[in-house]
């Protein structure tokens, strides 16, 4: 099987909680999409050797480590993928649902599939058995890979295929939405969050000459600026980085949520995909399930303020990450 991935696909990139998981439904609506969710953090999954994705330093042969892990990514899929039956390389809406009942049960995948360090893998080639596979490689591939500004930049100046999207959420709204989901329901409390998120602190203060900033001890106060480095980081790289590139686009939370159709008109068309009348009238009708439900603020707003003005008081990109573009 051809796994060449010199044709036209995308990267989807941001922070959690900022609006990706909107953008790749809105992209996976278009028949033509081969949409991965996140496919870089799986079990089993082909990206694993290619270092820290904030972080990495490229070496002589990252790109072809990429390309390679890349080809297989758009031949495979993962156990957080959608499977949309109106796919035009499914060989039936009926094999979709029986590939989807299938491989989305991992006790299934744990009797079909080899272990991959003693765990059942979350990654799996796409069979023939469901996948008219001509009609795979003339689908068009896009990726939602979070927090990845190194492996991003790093591959969009040499892979003249690679389109990328980057989704923005400003600082107020992701905070409070990253510590409901992130830190309370399944981060392990504040301090272990905490705890986690000094490695990578350490490394992002020494690119900023902040090191003076770095925190003593654990507080509410600390943590959130913690996080607001790795946001302020990641954003500001890819900005930097990728805003001259006519095959990189940013949009904003705000217009994901507000103008639904005219945003992804905005996106089909930054990706070279034709909106069809089918495609509008699913997206009109898309029921944003993560974002239903507004959650209470847990953060002190003053709390919040305070932490964004100290770590973006110096920022020259301040408007943009700030929603006032």
């Amino acid at each position: 099987m051809d796994t060449s991935v010199q044709r036209n696909h995308m990267i989807v990139v941001g922070h959690g909680r900022s609006g990706t998981n909107l953008a790749l439904d809105l992209l996976d609506r278009h028949p033509n999409t081969f949409c991965r969710n996140e496919p870089n953090e799986l079990i089993g999954t082909a990206f694993k050797d290619l270092g820290d994705p904030m972080f990495t330093v490229g070496g002589t042969d990252f790109s072809r480590r990429w390309q390679q892990a890349l080809a297989t990514a758009i031949f495979s899929n993962g156990a957080r993928d959608r499977f949309r039956t109106e796919k035009v390389f499914f060989r039936s809406p009926m094999r979709a649902h029986l590939g989807q009942a299938l491989m989305s049960r991992r006790k299934i995948r744990s009797v079909l599939l080899p272990k991959q360090d003693g765990a059942t893998p979350e990654e799996w080639s796409a069979s023939p058995l469901f996948y008219d596979h001509a009609a795979l490689r003339s689908a068009y591939p896009i990726l939602k890979i979070l927090l990845a500004p190194a492996w991003v930049t790093l591959t969009h100046t040499h892979d003249k295929s690679q389109k990328v999207l980057h989704v923005l959420r400003p600082p107020e709204g992701f905070v409070q939405s990253w510590f409901s989901r992130y830190v309370i329901e399944k981060g392990g409390g504040p301090e272990q969050v905490f705890k986690d998120n000094l490695p990578s602190l350490q490394v992002i203060l020494e690119q900023f000459e902040r090191t003076s900033d770095f925190p003593n001890s654990f507080s509410t106060f600390n943590l959130v600026v913690s996080e607001l480095w790795r946001w302020r980081y990641m954003n500001e790289l890819l900005i930097e980085r990728l805003c001259d590139s006519s095959r990189y686009m940013l949009i904003t939370y705000q217009d994901l949520m507000t103008e639904r159709v005219a945003s992804a008109e905005r996106i089909f068309t930054f990706a070279g995909l034709q909106m069809n009348d089918a495609s509008r009238h699913a997206i009109e009708a898309m029921q944003n399930t993560l974002f239903a439900k507004r959650q209470s603020d847990g953060l002190d707003p003053v709390l919040v303020s305070d932490a964004i003005a100290q770590v973006l008081g110096e920022s020259a990109h301040y408007k943009t990450l700030s929603g006032a573009m």
